[in-house]
């Protein structure tokens, strides 16, 4: 009783952070008349923090004025789609595919208390899925790891998603940034990401690997926070542990 209280609590944590991490609250912003903040607040994000970042949504919201912005993962997956020829439109905040049906994450995100339900039997399965890690990397207090597979369905991305997330030295992270691109036989690639909480990480590292074309490859870069703020540091050391694994697996 007390472990399935705690998963429910744990679970009830997780769909408050979930629609706190997908909006940012910007304070203190000087305000100007007809601003346009869908194009400045990106800018402002670029020059200061050195990520690239879109939003849903953006406006100001109370007394002072606090800009409320939402963020633009779904943008991100609409045009992967439509790079590729898929029939799909937004509507809102979701996609709409071809056929009139929903798009859903092929490998939805799995938290500590959705870890937890993964049954003995299903753990013992995935110890003969193969994945390779890096040595960690420390920078200013932060520590970063990698761990990586070849995959070629979406199936391969979640037995490689769920082993890592049951592992007690992965599950202690802060965040655990999922990135993955394979092609199906068909020829469509299948790409997309889960940023867990460190903002942008997983655009930035999908964007990767596109560019140096690695394929039929998941990864799963992990993040212990320490006292240090070293800005878009941490994203350079991310893409080289990507680098890393690609290598080390063979990544076509």
């Amino acid at each position: 009783m007390d472990r399935q209280m705690t998963v429910l609590d744990d679970g009830i944590t997780d769909l408050r952070s979930r629609s706190m991490r997908d909006n940012i609250l910007i304070h203190n912003y000087p305000h100007t008349p007809d601003e346009n903040l869908a194009v400045t607040m990106p800018k402002v994000f670029r020059e200061t923090l050195g990520i690239d970042v879109d939003f849903i949504r953006i406006h100001r919201n109370g007394q002072p004025p606090s800009i409320v912005a939402t963020k633009n993962k779904t943008y991100d997956k609409f045009n992967s789609l439509r790079r590729q020829n898929i029939s799909a439109r937004l509507h809102r905040d979701h996609i709409l595919l071809g056929d009139g049906s929903t798009y859903k994450e092929e490998v939805p995100i799995i938290t500590n208390a959705d870890a937890l339900q993964i049954t003995p039997e299903q753990t013992q399965d995935l110890d003969s899925f193969e994945v390779k890690s890096t040595d960690p990397v420390v920078k200013d207090g932060s520590e970063f790891s990698a761990i990586g597979a070849i995959v070629h369905t979406v199936e391969d991305v979640q037995n490689m998603y769920r082993k890592v997330c049951i592992d007690p030295y992965a599950a202690a992270a802060n965040s655990r940034i999922l990135v993955y691109r394979f092609r199906r036989e068909d020829g469509k690639i299948v790409e997309n990401y889960h940023d867990d909480d460190e903002h942008g990480a997983g655009r930035r590292l999908l964007r990767y690997m596109q560019e140096n074309e690695i394929h039929n490859s998941a990864f799963v870069v992990t993040r212990w926070m320490g006292d240090g703020h070293i800005g878009p540091q941490r994203f350079t050391i991310m893409e080289s542990l990507i680098n890393d694994l690609a290598n080390d697996l063979g990544s076509d």
